[in-house]
């Protein structure tokens, strides 16, 4: 029967480095709206990853206590080995910790200059849909005859309220259909103009005045006595002008304009250029958080290549190099070695014991516990630990199988064959009906090794408390 055991599930550790990307590369900006939800995008990116390495920092805090205190209360070789992980974990959290401090003004500074940089997109997608009214012509003319001309009657119209925003208040999602740029960030900002002059209504308002005598509506009017009349005709009397700025994130440069600067207009090139340094030196400090949680509610490790080398080191063998990518194989292959070519084998002496563990659901974002088979990418990281930990008490089973040759159960019965009755009272012999023989209680049995359906291999990682040197803390 399948052997089931209650454990509780920290939080998994890759070694494999990993950045939080706050551009969303599908975007296609168009508008100053689009703007703004693209600039509040990567001010909620942020804010979230300097949060979540916060909390994963206390969370590697909490890991490596735990760690230590079920090491200490397993004690032998496996319970240093749990020891020597909090420590490294304890060290690097410590780290992490200073990390954090260090960076903190940086990251908040940058968040601010998004969330500035945005309501600035906000304000421009607003005025730029304010349109001025002129009343109907034979009013017009009227007023002018009546007034000498000194005035023309008109209405400022906004033709919407937070244009970037639906009915509800809630902001108009950044629109896809753009590309993806490696290695370069793109940023595109809208900048307000006052609209051009032209001979139609349909292009923006026009100042002029004329010398003609009939009142229309492409006119401007004046009296007989000759005095000159001035008329500001209706239509939008600002635009936009779409300025590009981008950097090479691999060579560490400054956001810098690129296309699209228009001249007499607002913000000026200098204001946004200087608030993008704050937003440079954001994604920098992002890139480089200690942790960085991940979507199967892991954190990755981010930090200095000693320092997950050390982590391997503890964790399993010297000479593995773990990724979700690459995993699979390397598993596959030693699970074939210790447990045999045929899958029907592997399945009934490893998957399906694996299966059925159960994890605690609270710190997987589940009500209730969950098989360890439902928890995600984790499970392989964890079947790893098994893996190996089999492996190594297969290993030390087999050196005392073999000595020169022998089995080692053979040689200890040789051995003692050899000795004197006195010498037989004590050590690894015993006297039985008249002959030195190996005592049964130490006798090692091999056969189960390869051929027995037991599982006990399989389980050795379970219930012979074994060093679980990946991802997991269990408890109970």
């Amino acid at each position: 029967m399948a052997i089931k055991q209650q454990f509780t599930a920290f939080f998994a550790i890759t070694i494999a480095a990993a950045a939080s990307d706050l551009h969303k590369r599908d975007a296609k900006i168009t508008t100053a709206c689009d703007t703004a939800a693209y600039l509040d995008h990567m001010a909620g990116e942020a804010s979230a990853a300097f949060t979540n390495s916060m909390q994963a920092t206390n969370t590697a805090w909490q890991m490596a206590t735990k760690l230590a205190a079920a090491g200490n209360k397993i004690g032998s070789q496996q319970g240093a080995g749990l020891v020597l992980l909090a420590a490294t974990v304890a060290e690097d959290a410590a780290n992490a910790l200073q990390n954090l401090q260090f960076k903190g003004p940086a990251l908040i500074r940058g968040i601010r200059s998004l969330q500035a940089l945005s309501t600035q997109q906000d304000i421009v997608g607003d005025l730029e849909l304010t349109a001025i009214e002129r009343k109907e012509a034979a009013a017009v003319a009227s007023f002018i005859s009546a007034n000498n001309g000194d005035a023309i009657p008109l209405n400022l119209n906004i033709k919407t309220f937070r244009a970037c925003f639906s009915a509800d208040n809630t902001r108009q999602p950044v629109p896809g259909g753009g590309q993806a740029t490696d290695g370069t960030n793109n940023i595109v900002m809208s900048q307000l103009k006052v609209t051009p002059h032209t001979t139609t209504l349909t292009q923006g308002p026009r100042l002029c005045y004329t010398a003609g005598t009939t009142a229309t509506t492409e006119q401007c009017h004046d009296k007989s006595s000759g005095t000159s009349n001035m008329m500001l005709l209706q239509g939008k009397p600002l635009t936009t002008a779409a300025i590009t700025f981008k950097r090479k994130v691999a060579e560490g440069g400054e956001y810098a304009a690129t296309d699209g600067e228009a001249s007499n207009a607002i913000p000026i090139k200098t204001e946004l250029t200087q608030l993008l340094k704050d937003v440079k030196e954001l994604e920098d400090n992002v890139a480089g958080l200690p942790y960085i949680f991940t979507a199967d509610k892991a954190f990755t490790m981010t930090t200095t290549v000693e320092f997950r080398q050390r982590m391997a080191t503890a964790l399993v063998k010297e000479d593995a190099k773990y990724s979700t990518a690459t995993i699979k194989n390397q598993v596959d292959t030693l699970a074939k070695t210790l447990y045999g070519e045929t899958s029907n084998d592997f399945q009934r002496r490893v998957l399906d014991l694996l299966d059925s563990i159960e994890v605690s659901g609270s710190s997987i974002g589940e009500d209730k516990p969950i098989a360890l088979n439902k928890v995600g990418p984790t499970s392989k990281v964890l079947r790893a630990a098994g893996y190996y930990s089999a492996a190594k008490l297969i290993r030390e089973k087999e050196h005392l199988k073999k000595n020169d040759g022998l089995n080692g159960s053979d040689q200890e019965e040789n051995d003692c064959k050899t000795k004197s009755k006195d010498e037989c009272k004590s050590g690894k012999c015993e006297l039985k009906g008249g002959k030195c023989v190996e005592k049964e209680e130490v006798k090692v049995e091999g056969a189960g090794i390869q051929g027995t359906q037991n599982a006990t291999v399989s389980n050795l990682f379970i219930i012979n408390k074994a060093l679980f040197c990946l991802q997991f803390l269990f408890l109970g």
